[in-house]
């Protein structure tokens, strides 16, 4: 090597061998010591040894001939500077990494998780979704339940498992809405089974063809939002799945005498379907405990034969899953829509005794709740006539407190009546007394509904010691397939608890 290609001997690298000009010198061993004028570096070849302390910055040696070797070493300062180089880039390596992390823990719910650039993989995970119509949470406490619940409790041990609040009202369409929107009642607009829009002059009802109507539906469901990424959804009898322009690309319209082995028959169809038209999403509708609580009672053989049909059908489900050959992939979610109570029919309470509700009233839903629009702008007479109501709360409108969120919607009526648990609100002669109902407070425990998750993307013989909300699981969802959630109430951060990644 030339005197003017030299080179600087600025690592502790082991090395064999420097080159020269016209050849090689052959090194047997090297030591190099960091000293306060430098580095020391002593090279032992076979025939010289030669140590730094002879090497100037620019010496000419002649170890095995006249022929002119120069080496350069660098100086304390130099050697100094080049590892105060490495700890910077290693500093601002690991600040870029802690600050990726950073945002990326505290996302907003619009990202997505496993995916790239929310982009459809063909062997993304499948999310099943089956809902078990008014079943209450202190069901899994009963111990004379355990017999008919045998393949809910197997899941539970195996899964991730919560009590689970309810938004307000604790009825069925809104409950089911919110699941699969993550939105409060008064966001998504679906807020009673039965109601009535004054600027439209139009009325709802679960029980008529208006069920069917997309304009009463706010919000995106979790099968719109993976639809957007390109992908299929498939739902028997979920609320809100067949509607025109926002439903599932495969669903059923409700049929009450669909019997449940004929609707596990569905999902495995759709199931079955080849790989790149299978549904990913899937959700089910079982209804039995639901019907059971309001004819007989929460406490009644009805109930707990309903118990038991779920329970079988859950079971079947399951077990049919598990013989699928992408069977590791799929993740269930068993959720209730809200609990059930007792009611006694001396627990009655009518409007009637109050109020004019002909001349003076619309009434929309009676029940544990009742919504009451005032006619002729006497909402605020109304709400005077009901101050002496007993054994329940009278609340206008602007006067719900926040915790129900329930103010901000048009179709909220003027004042809302609020039974006291296991009370019912009437007027005479009506004769639609339930045994059980629903439609509470939900933070009461007897309406406290229940989830069991299970598969790769939750934890094992997880249960949740605090109550989640069911505002949560769209946003869940939406992550579980890779789709950017639409805004929404709730958060899949408040969930990290029963989830296998770390949050």
């Amino acid at each position: 090597m030339s005197e003017d290609s030299g080179e600087w001997l600025d690592s502790y690298d082991d090395f064999n061998k420097v080159e020269k000009q016209n050849g090689d010198i052959e090194l047997d061993e090297i030591d190099i010591d960091l000293t306060d004028d430098g580095l020391d570096i002593s090279l032992d070849t076979s025939d010289s040894y030669v140590t730094s302390s002879e090497i100037d910055n620019d010496i000419d040696m002649d170890l095995y001939t006249n022929e002119e070797v120069t080496i350069k070493r660098a100086s304390l300062f130099e050697e100094r500077f080049v590892l105060l180089g490495l700890i910077a880039v290693v500093l601002i390596f690991v600040c870029f990494v802690g600050i990726g992390a950073t945002l990326y823990y505290t996302q907003d719910d619009s990202n997505t998780s496993d995916g790239e650039n929310g982009t459809l993989h063909v062997h993304d995970r499948t999310v099943i979704l089956v809902s078990l119509d008014g079943f209450r949470y202190e069901y899994f406490q009963d111990e004379s339940l355990a017999d008919v619940r045998t393949h809910l409790d197997a899941l539970a041990s195996v899964g991730a498992f919560s009590a689970m609040e309810p938004v307000f009202p604790s009825v069925t369409f809104p409950n089911h809405w919110t699941i699969v929107t993550g939105l409060y009642a008064e966001s998504h607009g679906i807020v009673e089974n039965n109601m009535y829009d004054p600027v439209h002059n139009k009325s709802f009802s679960i029980f008529e063809d208006t069920v069917n109507d997309p304009t009463w539906y706010g919000g995106e469901s979790v099968w719109e939002t993976y639809q957007k990424l390109g992908g299929t959804s498939a739902s028997v009898f979920w609320p809100g799945s067949s509607l025109e322009g926002k439903g599932c690309n495969y669903s059923l319209p409700y049929d009450g005498s669909m019997t449940y082995e004929a609707r596990v028959d569905q999902v495995m169809e759709w199931l079955n379907m080849p790989d790149a038209t299978r549904p990913r999403f899937i959700s089910l509708y079982l209804n039995a405990v639901d019907s059971a609580g309001h004819e007989a009672g929460p406490y009644s053989d009805e109930v707990r034969n309903a118990i038991q049909q779920v329970d079988e059908a859950v079971g079947s489900l399951v077990a049919q899953v598990e013989e699928l050959e992408f069977a590791e992939s799929v993740n269930f979610l068993f959720v209730s829509d809200h609990g059930m109570t007792e009611v006694q029919p001396e627990n009655v309470i009518y409007l009637d005794d109050y109020i004019d509700i002909v001349e003076d009233a619309k009434i929309v839903t009676w029940g544990p709740l009742a919504s009451i629009w005032g006619l002729h702008n006497r909402a605020a007479q109304l709400n005077y006539q009901l101050e002496d109501l007993r054994n329940a709360t009278v609340y206008l409108r602007e006067e719900i407190p926040q915790k129900y969120h329930y103010t901000n919607n048009e179709v909220i009526p003027d004042i809302v009546v609020v039974a006291d648990e296991g009370w019912y609100v009437s007027a005479h002669p009506r004769n639609d007394f339930k045994v059980g109902n629903h439609g509470y407070d939900p933070t009461l425990s007897s309406m406290t509904a229940f989830l069991i998750a299970k598969g790769e993307y939750f934890k094992s013989g997880y249960e949740s010691p605090a109550k989640i909300a069911n505002i949560h699981l769209y946003s869940l969802m939406s992550r579980m397939l890779d789709a950017a959630s639409a805004p929404n109430n709730g958060s899949w951060v408040s969930l990290c608890p029963l989830l296998q990644e770390q949050c």
